[in-house]
């Protein structure tokens, strides 16, 4: 019904008529009065209609869960491994899925499917006198910039994109494992995704000094990237719906959540967003939301609960996710760009 209607709209445009979607069409028999009373049938019906049930979602103590499993020895996951096994080539394709959407902001299975080399740069700079290392990953087209007849221009070089540092305090340092992961990938590999290549393939460059375990000529298709895998293993709540695009509205929601105010430009231009009112949209209130609104609430005339009692909860929830693999409070490391 919605494109009968943007037909509609396109040639309205075409003959100079003159309308507003938002006020018009409301009377009775119109547009918007039929399809309200068609939507109060459907609720009556299925009290989930239209109420984002099953649109994709994160959990905000995803990062603590995967950093316990990692580090916990009688867990197996270590996608820093570098057999050639399933459970080793699960492990990495798993937590590259999660990484790209949760730090470098992709979008849903597409992107990170069709994925290439060429837009990840690796990148050295001068910070404050020291050289830097740094990856971001450059959208020459992408969902809000689409190649049209009226679009045929690229994203702009000077566009940010996320920009992530290595952090020697992560043991899973998303800049450290993609690293890694491109050792695993021949010079000439196009697609980052690929199968695993054939033992005498690996054997062979082996023997040519070369670590390489992936076959280039065999890209992964996009119903084989599927994050709900890693969520169902890891103990994600919701996992079912903690989708490839659920890691891009987590990675959007620890920035938001956390960056100073004048990180907005920032934000915008990492995620790719037109206004930073579509970032917010993909927030999801947690609880370092409502620790901000606690001491913004107490505004000066009293002193807020103090850092040492909430510093003393989160060890206390650190020691209970190593233990039992749950989270009562959580706090994710916010995206450095």
């Amino acid at each position: 019904m919605a494109q009968y209607l943007k037909t509609l709209f396109v040639t309205f445009k075409k003959k100079d008529i003159k309308y507003c979607y938002k006020t018009d069409f409301n009377g009775n028999g119109e547009y918007h009065a039929v399809l309200k009373k068609i939507w109060k049938m459907e609720l009556k019906k299925d009290s989930t209609f239209a109420d984002g049930v099953l649109t994709s979602t994160f959990d905000y103590a995803a990062d603590a869960k995967l950093r316990a499993a990692y580090e916990d020895p009688n867990n197996s996951f270590n996608p820093f491994s570098t057999g050639i096994d399933e459970d080793s080539y699960e492990d990495r394709k798993q937590f590259l899925i999660f990484i790209l959407g949760r730090y470098w902001l992709l979008r849903g299975k597409q992107e990170v499917a069709y994925l290439t080399w060429s837009k990840i740069k690796f990148c050295k700079t001068i910070e404050n006198g020291v050289e830097t290392e740094y990856v971001e990953i450059k959208h020459d087209f992408d969902k809000s910039h689409e190649i049209s007849i009226q679009n045929t221009v690229p994203r702009h070089e000077t566009e940010n994109s996320a920009r992530i540092y290595p952090n020697p305090n992560d043991p899973l340092c998303p800049y450290k494992f993609l690293k890694f992961y491109r050792t695993l990938c021949p010079p000439h590999q196009d697609r980052v995704f690929c199968m695993l290549a054939s033992p005498s393939q690996c054997k062979q460059h082996a023997d040519n000094g070369h670590a390489y375990i992936y076959n280039p000529k065999r890209p992964v298709g996009v119903n084989k990237i599927d994050n709900t895998v890693l969520a169902k293993r890891m103990g994600f709540e919701n996992p079912d719906r903690c989708t490839a695009h659920g890691n891009r509205k987590l990675g959007i929601t620890t920035v938001v959540t956390n960056a100073p105010k004048d990180c907005n430009k920032v934000i915008l231009e990492a995620s790719r967003h037109k206004s930073i009112q579509t970032s917010l949209t993909y927030q999801k209130v947690n609880e370092d939301n409502m620790e901000s609104y606690q001491k913004a609430i107490c505004r000066k005339h009293v002193l807020p609960p103090n850092d040492n009692g909430n510093a003393k909860r989160r060890h206390k929830a650190t020691e209970s996710i190593a233990s039992t693999g749950t989270i009562e409070h959580s706090v994710t490391p916010g995206i450095v760009t």
